[in-house]
C-alpha cells in the first residue's frame, strides 16, 4: 500500500478535482439540456465608442445552432449611424474606450438546441425583431426581460434565469460536466484498484519469504499494460457517458472500448507481481507464477550499471553465466524492484565473496584475468584481451586511480595525461577490480 504512495495521492487529487467540478456543471441547473454559444460582434477600431448615458438596442437576432446576435448604439434615438459595441464586464468596456479589439462573448442556458439545418432556417424567418431601444448608464451586464421574452417567442426558449453577459471561456455542456464526473469517479476506482494490487502483491511477497533469504519486491512489466488500461477506461467511460447524455443512447464503441480498459487494467494490475528472492548460494527471479533459478557458483561476472535520473536511482544488475544473463535491477521491464540499491548492494557483496578466491587464486599463478576493457595480471593492469603480450601499466606505475560520473579513471605516475578512462557499467566484477587496486596503489 505504501508503494508509489506520492503517485497514487497525486492521481488522486486530479480524479477528485475533476469529480468535483463535473459536478458543478451538472448541479448548475440540472433541468437544462444543453449549453450553447451566443457570439457576440467584435468591436473593430474606429468609429464612435459607447459611453455613459448612451442608448444600446439590439438590431437583429439570428437563432442558429452557434448563436449570433449583432447590437448597436446611437448617441440619440433615430440615429441611423451604427458601430458594432462590446457588452459585458466593465474590463471589456474599459478595453474598448482605450481602442483595443475585443471578443466579447454571450452565454445563455437553452432548454433546446438547433442542431438541424431546418430548425434554424425556421428560426431565422420569423419577422420578430428586437427593436427596443433602452437607456444604459455604464455597462449592461444582462439582457433585458423583453428581450428575453422576444426569444423566447421565437423558438420557445425557456430561459428561468437572468442572461449574464461576461467574458470568459466556453461553459461545459450538461454532457461534458457528466464526462467530466464519471472520468473522475472512474479514476478514483482506479486508484482504488492500483492500491489493492499493490496489497494483494505484498501479501503474495510474504509467502515468498523463507529462512536466510531476502525478498525484494518489485513490479513486472505488465504494470505498463495496467496504466495503459486505466487510461483507456477513464476516456472511454467519461465519452461514452456524454453521448449518453447528450443523445440519450448507448455508444458502442464508447461502451466497448471501456471494457477493453477495464480487462487491460485488471490484468496489468493482477499480473503486476515480480520479485527477487536472493539466498547464500541462489537467487530467484519470481514473476506471477513463473520461476528463473540461478546458482551464484554458475556466475561468471557481475556488471553494475547505477545512475541518477533526475534524483531517481535507475540501476540495472547483470549477472553473467555461460549461457544467458540474467538481468533484475529497477526497470518495469526487467522485473524492477523497489529497493534496487538494497538488491544490488546485496548481489555485489555474494558474487564477490563467491568469486573473489578463485580469481585471486588466478591471478597470483600468472594468469592475466579479464575484468572487460581491463585485465589484471600478477605483475600489473593492461587494456583490452587478457593476453600474454599485451602491454601492462605496472602496479608501481599506477599513480591514481579515482571514480567521476561513472567512468574509472587510472592515471600514470609521471605522465600529464591520464592513462585510461573506462565506463564503470563496462566492467565486469568492478568491485573485486577496485579492492584490487586499492590494495596495489599508495
Amino acid at each position: 500500500m505504501k508503494r508509489n504512495l506520492l503517485a497514487k495521492a497525486i492521481v488522486a487529487v486530479i480524479a477528485l478535482a475533476l469529480l468535483t467540478y463535473g459536478l458543478m456543471q451538472l448541479q448548475s441547473d440540472p433541468t437544462l439540456r444543453d449549453l450553447q454559444r451566443i457570439g457576440i460582434a467584435a468591436l473593430e477600431g474606429g468609429g464612435p465608442k459607447p459611453r455613459e448615458d448612451q442608448y444600446i438596442q439590439v438590431t437583429d437576432g439570428y437563432l442558429m445552432p452557434y448563436y449570433m446576435i449583432n447590437y448597436s448604439h446611437s448617441r440619440k434615438r433615430g440615429d441611423s449611424a451604427h458601430v458594432f459595441v462590446p457588452v459585458g464586464s466593465l474590463a471589456m468596456q474599459e478595453k474598448a474606450f482605450r481602442d483595443e479589439k475585443i471578443h466579447p462573448v454571450l452565454w445563455v442556458r437553452l432548454s433546446q438546441d438547433f442542431g438541424t439545418k431546418e430548425a434554424a432556417d425556421k428560426a431565422m424567418q420569423s419577422p420578430s425583431r428586437y427593436q427596443r431601444p433602452y437607456p444604459v448608464s455604464g455597462v449592461a451586464r444582462e439582457l433585458e426581460g423583453s428581450v428575453r421574452e422576444e426569444m423566447q417567442k421565437i423558438a420557445g426558449l425557456q430561459i428561468t434565469d437572468p442572461v449574464a453577459l461576461h467574458e470568459g471561456d466556453e461553459p461545459l455542456s450538461l454532457g461534458r460536466g457528466a464526462e467530466l464526473a464519471f472520468a473522475g469517479g472512474t479514476l478514483l476506482l482506479v486508484v482504488a484498484l492500483w492500491a489493492w494490487g499493490d496489497i494483494a502483491g505484498e501479501t503474495w511477497a510474504k509467502r515468498l519469504e523463507v529462512s536466510g533469504a531476502t525478498v525484494f519486491v518489485g513490479a513486472s512489466a505488465q504494470l505498463i499494460t495496467a496504466l495503459v488500461g486505466g487510461i483507456v477506461l477513464v476516456l472511454a467511460v467519461g465519452e461514452a457517458v456524454n453521448h449518453w447524455v447528450e443523445a440519450r443512447a448507448v455508444s458502442p464503441v464508447g461502451a466497448g472500448v471501456a471494457l477493453v480498459g477495464l480487462a487491460m487494467l485488471g490484468f496489468g494490475l493482477w499480473r503486476n507481481r515480480a520479485a527477487v528472492v536472493v539466498g547464500a548460494d541462489r537467487l530467484y527471479l519470481v514473476r506471477n507464477r513463473s520461476r528463473e533459478k540461478l546458482m551464484f557458483a554458475d556466475v561468471q561476472g557481475l556488471l553494475v550499471d547505477e545512475r541518477k535520473v533526475k534524483g531517481v536511482l535507475v540501476a540495472k544488475y547483470t549477472l553473467l553465466t555461460a549461457g544467458k544473463p540474467f538481468k533484475v535491477g529497477s526497470s518495469w521491464f526487467r522485473g524492477g524492484v523497489d529497493d534496487a540499491r538494497g538488491l544490488g548492494a546485496l548481489l555485489r557483496e555474494r558474487v564477490t565473496q563467491k568469486m573473489a578466491p578463485a580469481l585471486q587464486a588466478r591471478i597470483a599463478g600468472g594468469e592475466r584475468v579479464s575484468f572487460g576493457p581491463l585485465f589484471v595480471g600478477h605483475d600489473g593492469i593492461g587494456k583490452g584481451k587478457a593476453t600474454d603480450r599485451a602491454d601492462v601499466l605496472t602496479w608501481q606505475d599506477i599513480g591514481s586511480a579515482t571514480l567521476k560520473n561513472g567512468q574509472l579513471k587510472i592515471k600514470q605516475k609521471g605522465k600529464m595525461f591520464g592513462w585510461g578512462s573506462f565506463a564503470v557499467s563496462k566492467i565486469v566484477n568492478f568491485d573485486l577490480l577496485m579492492h584490487m587496486l586499492q590494495g596495489k596503489v599508495a
